[in-house]
């Protein structure tokens, strides 16, 4: 859907996929929360491939799911 939205609006995107946990395959991460690590995955790939691209902005965005996620993250996994 976001491609032919982009598309009728005449804006240049880049849709870029990768697997980026392939390395955390066999560790015990059970009652872990691994966010923090995927989230710096996920943004070092972001800037490479920015960098790649000649971008020199980017715009990044949460929805209403992602604030709920993190604040039952927060509360259970990071309260005190």
């Amino acid at each position: 859907m976001l491609p032919n939205y982009l598309k009728n609006l005449g804006i240049e995107y880049h849709i870029e996929a990768q697997e980026y946990l392939l390395h955390r395959q066999g560790e015990d991460t059970e009652g872990k929360t691994t966010c923090s690590l995927c989230s710096r995955l996920r943004r070092g790939i972001i800037y490479k491939v920015a960098g790649e691209l000649g971008a020199n902005k980017i715009a990044l965005g949460h929805h209403r799911d992602d604030m709920v996620e993190t604040l039952f993250l927060n509360m259970f996994f990071a309260a005190s």
